[in-house]
Order: C-alpha cells, then sequence, then structure tokens
C-alpha cells in the first residue's frame, strides 16, 4: 500500500502543471488520471481546421467549460503530430471530443463541432470521481497481464452499480473490455487456467445480469456449471448470480434457498450489499 501511495504523491508532484491546461502526452495524462481519480478529455484538432478554432473559442474558452473541465484529466491532441493515438481510435475526422479511462478505453465520442452548452452536458454527465478503481487502475498501468485485467474488470462491474442508468451501459461495456483482454491473456498451461477460465465465465455472466439479461443468465447458471466443482470465489460469484436471479424473478422459494447458501459461504456480506444495489 506504502508503495501505491509514494507512487501516486509522485506522479502528482511531477505533473502538476497539467492540471492548469491542457497536457498534450497521453503517458502523463493517463497518469494523472490515475493519481486524481478521474476520466480523460481528449480534444482531437488541427491548425488547418475551421471548426476547432471556433470551438477553441467558443467552447473550450469559456469559463463554465473550463469549470466543469476540472473534474477531467484534459488532453489536446494535434492531429497530425500524433497519428499512433489517431489510429488507436480511428480518427478520420475532426474535431473530435472523446472521454477514455486512464487505460484509454472509450466511454464517450462526439464528431464535430459542439456549442458550449453540448459540451457542458456532456462533461457534466460524465463528471466521475474514479477513486474506487484506483488500486486496480494502477497495477493495470504498471503490468498488464490476466490477473489486473481481470481484476480491473470485476471493480468496473462492480462500480457501474453506483452509476446513473443511462450511463451504466458505457462502463459495463468497458468491464467487458478488460475481462477480454484478461482472459486473452490466458495460458493453458497455467495450473489456475480451469479456475480462471470459470471466473471469466461467471464475471461475463453478471454483466449480462446487470444488462438486464436474466433468462441468457439463468440458462448459462444451469447448463454450464457444477457447484461442487468450483472453487471458494467462484462458488461465491456463481451463488450470488443464482440469488439475484431468483430476486430478478421474484421466486420466493428460490430466493430462500440461495440466500441461505449465500451466507454459508465466508465473506459473502459485500455479495449481499451488492445485491441490495442491484435491485435498487
Amino acid at each position: 500500500m506504502c508503495k501505491i501511495v509514494s507512487f501516486l504523491f509522485f506522479i502528482i508532484s511531477v505533473n502538476a502543471f497539467s492540471q492548469v491546461g491542457w497536457t498534450s502526452s497521453f503517458k502523463d495524462a493517463q497518469k494523472l488520471a490515475i493519481a486524481t481519480d478521474k476520466l480523460i478529455l481528449v480534444d482531437f484538432w488541427a491548425t488547418w481546421c475551421g471548426p476547432c478554432k471556433q470551438m477553441e473559442r467558443e467552447s473550450w474558452n469559456n469559463e463554465e467549460i473550463r469549470k466543469i473541465s476540472e473534474s477531467y484529466v484534459p488532453l489536446k491532441v494535434d492531429l497530425d503530430k500524433r497519428t499512433e493515438l489517431a489510429r488507436r481510435y480511428g480518427v478520420n475526422a475532426i474535431p473530435l471530443l472523446l472521454i477514455i479511462d486512464a487505460s484509454g478505453e472509450l466511454v464517450f465520442s462526439q464528431v464535430g463541432y459542439m456549442s458550449k452548452d453540448q459540451v457542458s452536458v456532456v462533461l457534466k454527465k460524465y463528471a466521475l470521481n474514479t477513486r474506487f478503481m484506483r488500486a486496480e487502475n494502477l497495477n493495470y498501468f504498471r503490468h498488464q497481464d490476466y490477473a489486473t485485467g481481470i481484476r480491473l474488470a470485476q471493480k468496473y462491474i462492480d462500480f457501474s452499480q453506483y452509476l446513473q442508468k443511462d450511463i451504466q451501459p458505457e462502463f459495463l461495456k468497458i468491464a467487458s473490455n478488460y475481462l477480454r483482454y484478461g482472459e486473452k491473456m490466458l495460458s493453458r498451461k497455467q495450473r489456475n487456467y480451469a479456475d480462471m477460465k470459470e471466473k471469466v465465465d461467471l464475471l461475463e455472466m453478471q454483466i449480462g445480469l446487470y444488462q438486464d439479461n436474466t433468462g441468457s443468465v439463468e440458462k448459462k447458471l444451469l447448463k454450464n456449471f457444477e457447484i461442487t466443482s468450483l472453487s471458494k470465489g467462484n462458488k461465491l460469484l456463481y451463488t450470488y448470480l443464482n440469488y439475484c436471479v431468483s430476486l430478478k424473478n421474484q421466486d420466493a422459494t428460490a430466493i430462500d434457498k440461495w440466500k441461505k447458501q449465500l451466507v454459508s459461504v465466508d465473506n459473502s456480506g459485500a455479495y449481499l450489499k451488492k445485491s441490495e444495489q442491484f435491485l435498487d
């Protein structure tokens, strides 16, 4: 924990100047996003772009927009100088506004001129504090492997439930992306391969459940798993998913059955709280 804290203070001290205005370094923006628990606001522009200059005058230089932008790490990217980043996001038209997370996963995008009011609506909508995922963001930034990818995916799944309903889908999609990255980095030679593959499958079902695909999740739970063969952690998640399905179906008998099984497993308290959040 001390290493994480010291690393974050180092980032803040080195890059504090970047918080005053726009930074032009994607790597610095990533570090700042982790250190300050913010998403990254990206403006793709070019010197020859008329609408970009108009947007600079009328939107980005507006005092209200500047104030709202303090909730983000602002990154301005000259399309002519940062072609690698442009390729990453498939940029073929500007001005382009993106909101991305600390690892560059896309939250929101809008191409074309945006008025002050249009920018204000978007920035207010996604002005989120990502402290909940700080440790996982930092670990993934420092070392990307199956474990850090899957843990970050799991955090995003949980984080989505604290958000407004209209933006939950974007963050569940990000969770799904990290889960896919983590799965790709799994090796069949690992001793824990089967356990981790089952965890990925269960987390995919949790995403499906939160996306209101209850029927599909219920069928997969019945077909794909044998509870007695699951590891302790996977058994807890499996039981939680069944409990949530029973709550969604308002099946009193199933609710009683799965709740009893859930509370019988160690560390079930957090999952009971998750089930309450799921129903809200």
